[in-house]
């Protein structure tokens, strides 16, 4: 194994063993919800906003274990940076999956929903809509499909 693929799946395993970013939040600016009805997986996505700051981000997961490495992975991403900057982020994520097998992308589909979702939240809350959270529905499932 190269010495990069020695950092990757160690710093993936770090993701694994010790989640960043996982857990509940006390009065956020903005919640969202990525949920797959077909197997009852979902991510909750908690922002702490100033303007187009993200001053804080949480999550939590009702899913497998690439679910939550991506949840990790793509919250220690956006942590500190600003909208626009989340938004390329998780455009990049998922771009870097394309060739991933087709539950892998799932799990970091139904992360980038909980983002998106939130950000509908921080808008619709801007416009005087008296809603909790938002939420969003992969296309995909997040299971291995049976050979």
């Amino acid at each position: 194994m190269s010495s990069k693929q020695e950092e990757i799946n160690e710093g993936i395993l770090e993701h694994l063993m010790n989640p960043h970013n996982y857990g509940k939040m006390e009065n956020p600016s903005a919640v969202g919800v990525g949920f797959s009805d077909a197997t009852g997986e979902y991510v909750l996505m908690y922002l702490d906003l100033d303007g187009d700051s993200i001053k804080d981000v949480k999550y939590m997961a009702q899913g497998c274990t690439d679910t939550v490495v991506s949840g990790s992975i793509f919250t220690q991403m956006i942590h500190g940076s600003d909208i626009e900057y989340a938004n390329k982020s998780a455009d990049k994520l998922l771009k870097n999956l394309e060739s991933a097998p087709p539950e892998k992308r799932a799990c970091a589909e139904i992360v980038i929903k909980a983002y998106e979702a939130s950000i509908i939240n921080r808008d619709n809350r801007a416009n005087g809509v008296d809603e909790q959270m938002y939420k969003l529905e992969i296309g995909s499932r997040c299971e291995p499909t049976a050979i």
